[in-house]
């Protein structure tokens, strides 16, 4: 794909992906809504800014994020959800451009290529609107990725600790990241002159084994705490106790043999566990999942896995950790798998090449599918889901918080500026039925998927709808009060 020579002149490819980037989010987040997990992290962020540090580890097993939207929210004024979302926008758009510089510093002819498909990929960009903890993991991990290119010609203690420290930054957002160390320092293993060789190798991996034994020791000892994050990081590996007991429970609907002689559940369960990954994969990718088949089926492709070896290097090694997660959890959720999709980038440019080479008319359609998938990305059509705020704000403006209301979405309660997390959890709708008549208000949560339950429900459940908020597809959320009863006064203030 040529890029105009005038325009590549004055704005190299790193520059043009961080400032579209930098776009893109901004358009994202200003049409959409909170996310749940950023309903946790916004929460830990006031916890820490009202009473600190100590609180807000009570509040969050791993607050650092939000630790650090409260120092932002601190030193500028804004709340502490628009510095999540500034902080998300700076790391996203910085995460795409690293990636951009390292993928031109491995093969300048792809790196137009990578600022193009980079904006555009469905799977990744779809999550510019949410605000969540990967972005700075992404960056600050990029980031000593592109240290990490220079090292082996340039190994010094300087650069040593940058890598290092990057990669303890990008781990204070996902503590996952700690695996990257060993990934690291076994690509430089095979990179470094025999000379050099075991010199650097000791440079870079002397403190992250030293702190990883300490760690270890504090893990056995139970130093750490039971209910510590890192012990349950540590807890992921000894999983297959854990296993076997999903397989034998999941093995119950089987026949006898199934069940005892062949153990036809716990193969089931690991490749079927193991099978949602490429699944997920290639449905992150979207259309691009062309150039990924169009670059497996060709021939040369050792070279091409030579050329961006620490990123090969990296992709296997978020695959073990996904592996893990996924026969622990036997799930994984969408965003854990984006990190395969930036570390592949390369493999599918290279496919993408291949495929514009073979088919040349077909560059400019490319060219605009990219455009509007990178517009598709962040604009929604919707209203998205905006009756959440609206009955949200209904609901601040006419009552304080209080047990005698009943909330099924924890966003509702964001809106109308309660402290959710202290609320107690919700119950199953059909558990709820013997609890009604605690409560004089019940807001509940309901898809457009669910019309039946909508008319049905609370009927059921004795209840009468008194008012209503729905979005532009047929979500709602529905305001009830127990059949007979009226709805209660105004609590709030000035009403």
């Amino acid at each position: 794909m040529n890029t105009p020579r005038r325009f590549s002149s004055t704005l190299s490819p790193v520059y043009f992906t961080f400032i579209v980037s930098l776009v893109l989010s901004t358009i994202a987040v200003s049409t959409n809504i909170i996310n749940s997990d950023g309903l946790i992290y916004v929460e830990t962020a006031r916890v820490f800014m009202d009473d600190g540090l100590s609180e807000a580890f009570k509040a969050f097993s791993w607050p650092f994020f939000s630790i650090l939207m409260g120092l932002l929210a601190k030193l500028t004024g804004l709340s502490p959800e628009w510095c999540g979302y500034v902080l998300n926008i700076v790391f996203m758009s910085g995460a795409c451009a690293l990636l951009v510089s390292i993928i031109q510093r491995n093969d300048d002819r792809l790196a137009w290529l990578a600022a193009i498909v980079v904006l555009s990929i469905p799977g990744l960009n779809d999550y510019r609107s949410l605000l969540i903890r990967e972005y700075g993991c992404w960056f600050f991990m990029l980031l000593s990725l592109r240290l990490s290119l220079d090292w082996p010609e340039k190994p010094c203690w300087s650069r040593c600790l940058a890598i290092q420290a990057t990669l303890l930054l990008a781990a204070l957002f996902r503590p996952e990241a700690l695996a990257f160390y060993p990934c690291i320092i076994f690509w430089q293993h095979f990179q470094t002159t025999p000379e050099q060789r075991w010199r650097a190798s000791l440079m870079l991996g002397m403190l992250p084994a030293l702190a990883f034994s300490a760690l270890l020791g504090a893990y056995f000892s139970g130093f750490l705490g039971e209910s510590s994050r890192l012990t349950g990081e540590f807890d992921r590996f000894n999983l297959y106790a854990e296993f076997d007991a999903t397989a034998r429970n999941m093995g119950q609907a089987f026949n006898d043999y199934a069940r005892e002689s062949a153990k036809t559940a716990h193969t089931i369960l690991f490749f079927g566990s193991l099978s949602i990954i490429p699944w997920k994969y290639l449905g992150a990718l979207g259309p691009f999942v062309v150039p990924i088949l169009f670059f497996l089926s060709a021939p040369g492709k050792r070279q091409r896995y030579q050329r961006h070896s620490l990123l090969f290097w990296a992709m296997c090694t978020h695959l073990l950790i996904l592996a893990v997660f996924v026969l622990r959890m036997q799930f994984v959720a969408g965003r854990y798998i984006l990190p395969l999709i930036l570390f592949s980038l390369p493999f599918l440019l290279y496919g993408l090449q291949d495929l514009l080479r073979r088919f040349p008319r077909l560059q400019w359609p490319i060219l605009t599918l990219c455009a509007l998938l990178a517009l598709a990305n962040v604009i929604s059509l919707n209203s998205g889901k905006r009756h959440y705020q609206e009955a949200g704000q209904w609901l601040g403006e006419q009552y304080v918080e209080a047990p005698r209301i009943y909330l099924e979405n924890t966003r509702i309660a964001y809106y109308a500026g309660w402290k959710f997390k202290a609320r107690p959890r919700h119950w199953q709708r059909d558990d709820l039925l013997g609890h009604i008549g605690q409560y004089d208000l019940l807001i509940f949560d309901f898809s457009h998927k669910e019309s039946r339950e909508i008319a049905a429900w609370p009927v059921k459940a004795g209840l009468r709808e008194v008012r209503r908020f729905v979005d532009g597809n047929g979500d709602a959320v529905i305001i009830y009060v127990p059949e007979g009863h009226s709805l209660p006064p105004a609590t709030a203030p000035g009403k």
